[in-house]
């Protein structure tokens, strides 16, 4: 909306600066078509001198047509004063505007220094919450970790008493063994 306003206030003004333009060249020129007479007319002064009623005839419609492009001159000027006071409205409505964009801004910067802070106390006590997870799961682990090692144990002292039973048996069976051999000898011997 600011962008629009601001271009249709340039071609405006381009607009108003090239007509101004046309009517200065236009004047300029009628200076110079007014210079350019007089100077026609001092060189003429001195040989037409029983002329000179008819030139003052032509030299007060001159003044005239300058009178009138002195008018219009007055009038563009009243015209550029004019342009320059609705210009300057437009840099007061412009600047207030700015001026209020910039307390939007300061009051989202202030917010969003806010929102920082509310997030760099959630992930500081999320940080904590991970500390204590951390601190819980260690000991966790260190408990395991016994567990484990008494599984172990246990494990060990099975094997140590699955050894021997095993030896027992394996002594029982030769036992069994012997005892079988000596009674199937008593047997063979009869």
């Amino acid at each position: 909306m600011e962008n629009e306003a601001v271009e249709a206030i340039k071609r405006h003004f381009d607009v108003v600066a090239e007509s101004l333009r046309q009517d200065i060249k236009l004047i300029a020129e009628g200076y110079g078509i007014l210079n350019s007479k007089v100077d026609d007319l001092r060189g003429e002064v001195g040989e037409l001198r029983e002329d000179v009623n008819g030139l003052h005839g032509e030299v007060g419609g001159l003044r005239q047509e300058v009178g009138e492009l002195r008018g219009e001159v007055g009038e563009l000027r009243g015209e550029v004063g004019e342009l320059r006071e609705e210009n300057a409205r437009e840099h007061l409505t412009l600047n207030k505007r700015i001026d209020d964009l910039r307390g939007e801004v300061g009051e989202l910067r202030e917010e969003n220094a806010k929102e920082h802070v509310a997030l760099n106390q959630r992930i500081d006590d999320v940080q904590g919450e991970l500390g204590e997870l951390r601190e819980e799961n260690t000991r966790e682990h260190l408990t395991l970790n016994k567990r484990v090692d008494d599984l172990k144990g246990e494990v060990g002292e099975f094997r140590k008493e699955n050894a021997k039973a095993h030896e027992e048996i394996l002594s029982a069976v030769k036992f069994s063994y012997a005892e079988l051999d000596r009674r199937l000898l008593k047997l063979e011997n009869k």
